[in-house]
């Protein structure tokens, strides 16, 4: 079968109860290591960001696929407590806590906020976000029988949780007979502490708080980040995600609604452009030809609407959840999860024809696809490796106009199944890309650095490493550097250390480590990405964005 194609918070906005305690914690263990970056190379756009919040996500899911495949040190203390299932659930419970029932705005609340016809709710502020979920935290440590609790096998990730809280917020964990004769007023001043720490649970919480806000919020909080240090932001692409007819868990917010949402927030903007890529699973328009429940909505007409109505530029898939990019139809039904087996049948030859419906309207409308294409987050042991770029080449093969940025490039970590090597860099996913780049220079196929957070490691010789093996890949595919552009993944990338001088050290990297010249890395930070989102006059995604600001009454921005 072949495919056919025609911050950190501020410590003043505190409770004041615990603000002396604020100051000295954020003074001391917060502080950034700001690179320098000349004026001529602060211009970026992000080719892959996210700025979804709690009711777009199956939200308990979801924080465990993230936290499972977090690329920490493997000996560090972090990734060792993360191997621990007990710990890794009791931190998703205290999320969840913290969370509350409001959960976050859906993105029916904020069209009619976007559109005039409600006030901003308070308790989505950041502001008071930030106090809740301190509030919250000092009640979670003061509740004196979960304390006795975790005395018991079942509660050890529960006490382990609670004393990282307590450590973070500068005390040694308490004991039954201290915890209750502290007052909350004490507790607080911890939470307060341990929310501003510098910890991996620290940065946790404060991650985790940026799903309780607005999107549009959160697009204010992407562009102060990134000013804050210097940057000259052009354009953010933020991706939305639909994982739940593998997750079997449904979101608080349609995809339909979060598409109107986003095209909102693009139309009211006018320093920075915000134009993205909608969702598209397989899966679902599966379900949806076969008039299942499961379905909900047809997947295909919310990517031409959003794409066509919302300034949307591109669409985003998600191997990992189950599916390869192409030649599902070989696979058998054994190698889907047992909830999609018992709904559908062939399931491979399923997943090619929702694929093929999606790339050739990708190809009608000149719009391109980002795709998550590294081994993390999976919906099941083993579904990571169907992200290999390996996987793509079929599609790039048959579909040759149609632009294609492979996201989370440059770990040199994983194997490719085309690969007929064991040795790394030489065996691994970015070499078999690299390997297809050779022979076929000039196909608009792309790569980004998103969530690179091995190019931020301390480590002398990890980064040393790391460099050489970028340095050679770009010195044996890719000469003239026309494949490589600068993403965050933003707000995932909110659970590193210094996340908020992700762009300026990725520079720093590139022209330091990597001895890229300025035009290189120009290319890699501006230039790449204005070819890869069609931002030049006369091309289809650049029509469409005309249209698209046209009727919503604004000249088109100069990108």
């Amino acid at each position: 079968m072949t495919v056919r194609c025609a911050a950190m918070p501020n410590r003043r906005r505190f409770l004041s109860g615990g603000a002396s305690l604020l100051a000295t914690s954020y003074a001391g263990a917060c502080q950034l290591r700001l690179p320098q970056v000349p004026p001529e190379l602060a211009e970026m756009i992000d080719v892959h960001a996210h700025m979804f919040n709690a009711s777009d996500l199956p939200v308990e899911r979801f924080i465990r696929l993230v936290f499972l495949k977090l690329d920490l040190p493997s000996d560090g203390n972090d990734a060792k407590k993360l191997r621990n299932e007990d710990y890794v659930d009791a931190l998703i419970r205290l999320l969840i806590k913290l969370l509350g029932a409001e959960r976050a705005p859906t993105a029916v609340a904020e069209i009619r906020v976007l559109e005039g016809l409600a006030k901003p709710a308070t308790e989505s502020s950041e502001n008071e976000i930030e106090r809740t979920f301190v509030r919250r935290l000092a009640t979670y440590l003061e509740d004196n029988a979960a304390i006795q609790d975790m005395e018991s096998p079942a509660g050890n990730g529960d006490k382990a949780v609670r004393d990282d809280l307590m450590e973070a917020g500068g005390t040694s964990p308490a004991t039954d007979e201290a915890a209750s004769t502290m007052r909350l007023g004490g507790f607080r001043a911890i939470a307060a502490n341990a929310f501003l720490s510098n910890t991996f649970v620290g940065r946790a919480l404060r991650w985790f708080a940026l799903f309780k806000m607005y999107r549009h919020a959160l697009v204010d909080r992407w562009i102060r980040d990134q000013r804050a240090l210097g940057a000259k932001p052009l354009l953010v692409a933020p991706a939305t995600i639909d994982f739940s007819c593998w997750l079997q868990q449904k979101v608080d917010s349609k995809l339909s609604d979060q598409a109107r949402v986003m095209g909102l927030i693009a139309a009211q903007r006018k320093d920075v452009a915000v134009h993205g890529y909608i969702a598209f699973d397989p899966l679902r328009a599966a379900y949806f030809r076969h008039n299942l429940p499961e379905a909900e909505f047809d997947p295909l007409s919310v990517v031409r609407e959003s794409l066509t109505h919302h300034g949307f530029l591109g669409v985003k898939l998600y191997p990992p959840m189950g599916f390869k990019p192409w030649n599902n139809s070989s696979s058998g039904q054994a190698d889907f999860p047992p909830h999609v087996r018992q709904r559908l049948s062939n399931i491979g030859a399923e997943l090619d024809q929702s694929l093929q419906a999606l790339y050739e309207l990708c190809e009608e409308l000149d719009a391109p696809i980002l795709a998550h294409a590294t081994d993390s987050n999976s919906s099941h042991e083993g579904y990571e490796m169907r992200a290999d770029p390996y996987y793509w080449r079929s599609v790039f093969d048959n579909c040759q106009r149609l632009r294609v940025c492979l996201g989370h490039f440059g770990r040199f970590r994983a194997k490719s199944a085309g690969s007929n090597v064991t040795t790394m860099p030489a065996a691994s996913w970015e070499w078999n890309l690299g390997a297809y780049l050779l022979e076929h220079g000039e196909a608009p196929i792309y790569a980004d650095l998103s969530f690179w957070s091995e190019a931020l490691a301390e480590n002398g010789t990890a980064r040393r490493e790391l460099a050489k093996n970028l340095t050679d890949f770009i010195h044996a595919f890719d000469p003239d550097l026309r494949h490589l552009m600068f993403g965050t993944d933003w707000i995932m990338v909110g659970i590193i250390k210094d996340y908020q001088a992700y762009a300026q050290s990725i520079i720093r990297f590139l022209r330091e480590d990597c001895a890229l010249g300025d035009a290189e890395v120009y290319a890699i930070m501006v230039g790449n990405a204005r070819r890869f989102l069609g931002l030049s006059e006369g091309s289809g995604a650049y029509r469409r964005l005309q249209a698209f600001h046209a009727i919503n009454g604004r000249d088109m921005p100069s990108l």
